[in-house]
């Protein structure tokens, strides 16, 4: 075991593009590709691996595209720094210029790729983060009120980095996903932003994360509502029923459960276990991976449904993946209850 996990970090290192077993392993490689490329400003190749991951749909084991991976690369890429706090400008100074630096960055990216969506995204998502640096990651309340007009000039500007009078940028999957993205941030109506989801779902039904970045919005946190929720969950499940189920219905909900609900998603949402576990029936079906069948159990343990549980563990059998279960704690209560020992 120890032998394989060093020849997958040799791996990792030379290699730009290898299909990995484990989930985690395939996306830092895209990750990695991504800010490397970007770092260098090697924007050529962001370009051409983008135009290649849509034209082909290249997935990860789990089924997410790995198109929709190079946009959160790129807005990792573009990101603060973790060293910043020890700078000798002090944090604060440093941190504007990082986001003054990757402006200029995105613009001369722009500038040689007028027409690029992925460029256009990237830029939207830095005058995103330049933004916070005025907002701060405060509840509204506790925002300086004389930080709410910076904060909304460079959302502005992020809107205009994607749709400003005579913008050629191609309305494709990255261009809708930033436009979602910018919308979440905007005082937009609830209508006219179901009316940019519908839109964007027509155009591109199957590009999951037009759905993620919606579902964004429509958290409660950002003033939406579970029932808002639910409407955006049946809406993906109606777009992609086709070729995928259930299974739109099933990822919207697990990746809330990421975030803010955790282990109590039955509890406090309107999230449906039938629903969901017909979703993993069909995610399973195409893409048995063991990252989508520890989901899987994870899932069919909160909500409390022993037979399922009991299955997808013999499914699974040793194949267990540590990063997800995280505590050993959680991993021990699931295994004892689909025994009927809890």
């Amino acid at each position: 075991m120890m032998i394989q996990k060093g020849f997958l970090a040799i791996l990792l290192t030379f290699v730009q593009a290898v299909s990995f077993a484990s989930e985690m392993n395939e996306r830092q490689v895209i990750m990695e590709n991504v800010n490397r490329a970007f770092q260098r400003e090697d924007f050529a190749w962001i370009e051409q691996r983008y135009a290649e991951m849509n034209k082909s749909t290249e997935r990860l084991p789990s089924g997410v595209l790995k198109s929709a991976r190079l946009l959160y690369g790129l807005m990792a890429a573009t990101a603060l720094p973790n060293n910043l706090e020890g700078s000798a400008k002090g944090p604060r100074v440093a941190q504007e210029e990082h986001w003054v630096a990757m402006e200029k960055k995105t613009e001369r990216w722009q500038q040689m790729y007028p027409t690029s969506s992925v460029a256009a995204f990237a830029r939207s998502s830095v005058f995103i983060g330049h933004a916070y640096f005025f907002r701060g990651s405060s509840y509204a309340r506790d925002v300086d009120p004389a930080m709410w007009k910076p904060f909304k000039d460079y959302i502005e500007r992020a809107y205009n980095a994607l749709a400003s009078p005579g913008n050629q940028v191609m309305r494709d999957q990255a261009w809708y996903c930033a436009m979602i993205k910018v919308a979440q941030y905007q005082d937009m109506d609830p209508n006219q932003f179901a009316d940019l989801v519908v839109e964007a779902s027509n155009k591109y039904p199957t590009y999951y994360e037009i759905y993620f970045f919606a579902a964004n919005k429509l958290a409660p946190k950002w003033g939406g509502s579970f029932e808002a929720f639910e409407w955006l969950a049946n809406l993906a499940v109606t777009r992609t029923r086709k070729t995928d189920g259930m299974a739109l219905y099933t990822r919207l909900y697990w990746s809330i459960a990421q975030g803010d609900f955790k282990d109590d998603l039955f509890s406090r949402t309107n999230a449906d276990w039938k629903k969901m576990k017909l979703g993993f029936d069909d995610i399973v079906k195409r893409y048995p991976s063991e990252w989508n069948l520890n989901n899987y159990a994870w899932f069919a343990c909160m909500a409390r449904d022993r037979p399922t549980l009991e299955r997808v563990f013999k499914q699974i059998g040793d194949d267990i993946n540590t990063t997800l279960w995280a505590r050993p704690e959680r991993l021990n209560r699931c295994r004892n209850f689909s025994k009927g020992e809890e």
